[in-house]
């Protein structure tokens, strides 16, 4: 097993940093007793156990096999990508360039793989993946859908790593030739990044091979941790609690929402056993791919529930709109809004499902806090 590099440390470093500064206030939150969401007032309370179990994996997936090799250590192996095809990459990559942020260069990062080069949004990396990994000494590789093949070339990558879906890969939306021209650098590997995080970061590290697993198993046994804990929140009276999803898509005023597994969110809460409201339901039938968009805002009341999230990262005017704030959920301050000072939750990755999961235990919490603060008031 080969030592891991500076900067693969360092980026590694940043993410618990970050994973604990959060995981610290909330850890102290899950002290206080809780009962249903939802409960009127009065009622005993019961003792919140966090659950410390979590499956570990212990064969390769179908995605992934070694190939046979006449030495002791093979410098290659094989790995099916999105398509099917069997690729030969490095055993120990040292050099990765991803030519797609969210999907492929997240996931590396959050493992902490050695990455040399990703692609920019507008000129620069997103906050999204900026504000959540240790970015420098990275180069820019272009535009996503748009590989900057001389970058690349520059930066001496032994594998390159991209989006797919469904089957196919993004190089369909790449240029035409783009996938030759990378092609002839180093091995290109298509990963589908639209699957459960469980699917997703086992390919990533059996791609990456080595220690990663480890890491893998290691995030995955958090958050099955927290998953745990998000549950004993109210326990099998999450079965009981109606939860929606929402966005605001433009200033226009549409609307978006995503499906039970489209979105961390979602897919957490998914996890703990909301029921779904048919809009969320409808954004994950597959022919939806998860995604549902141009809402009319004049259906806002269907996305009226128990519990309600609010994707304000990127445009906020919903909060002001005067049919969002005659929603019930509103009204009665079960909505769960998420701003950009609360974070970025994006990409199928495991610390992205960790925060997102110690975020929602956070709100989860504080409505239950708040809610007895109310009776209490009422009571007196």
């Amino acid at each position: 097993m080969r030592p891991m590099t500076t900067q693969e440390q360092s980026g590694i470093s940043a993410l618990q940093r970050a994973l604990l500064s959060r995981r610290t206030v909330l850890r102290g939150a899950l002290g206080i007793s809780a009962t249903a969401l939802l409960a009127a007032c009065g009622g005993d309370d019961e003792e919140l156990e966090p659950t410390t179990s979590a499956a570990q994996p212990t064969s390769l997936p179908a995605t992934a096999t070694s190939a046979p090799t006449t030495t002791a250590e093979p410098t290659t192996r094989t790995f099916l990508d999105v398509y099917g095809q069997p690729i030969q990459v490095p055993d120990n990559p040292q050099r990765i360039v991803a030519i797609h942020d969210n999907n492929g260069g997240a996931q590396l990062l959050s493992l902490g793989a050695p990455v040399v080069g990703l692609p920019v949004r507008g000129g620069t990396f997103t906050s999204e993946i900026s504000d959540v990994f240790d970015v420098e000494g990275i180069g820019g590789v272009g535009e996503v859908y748009e590989p900057d093949i001389e970058a690349i070339i520059a930066l001496k990558p032994d594998l390159i790593v991209g989006e797919g879906y469904a089957g196919q890969g993004m190089d369909q939306f790449m240029g035409d030739g783009a996938h030759d021209l990378l092609a002839e650098i180093a091995p290109v590997v298509y990963i589908d990044t639209f699957r459960s995080v469980e699917e997703v970061m086992t390919d990533f590290a059996y791609l990456l091979g080595g220690e990663y697993f480890d890491v893998a198993a290691q995030q995955k046994a958090e958050l099955d941790t927290l998953i745990a804990d998000l549950t004993t929140v109210i326990g099998e009276e999450w079965a009981t609690v109606t939860a929606s999803y929402v966005a605001r898509h433009d200033t226009a005023g549409t609307l978006q929402t995503s499906g039970p597994t489209g979105t961390a969110f979602t897919d957490v809460l998914t996890r703990v056993g909301v029921a779904w409201v048919p809009l969320v339901l409808e954004a994950g039938w597959p022919q939806n791919g998860g995604y549902l968009g141009d809402i009319s805002n004049e259906r806002i009341n269907e996305f009226d529930a128990d519990l309600l999230v609010v994707d304000a990262f990127w445009e906020q005017t919903l909060l002001d709109d005067p049919l969002y704030q005659t929603l019930e959920v509103v009204q009665q301050e079960q909505a769960v809004v998420v701003l950009p000072d609360d974070g970025s939750f994006w990409g199928t990755h495991y610390p992205n499902y960790v925060l997102t999961a110690q975020f929602l235990i956070g709100e989860v919490m504080a409505m239950r806090h708040h809610r007895r603060g109310r009776c209490a008031v009422t009571d007196g």
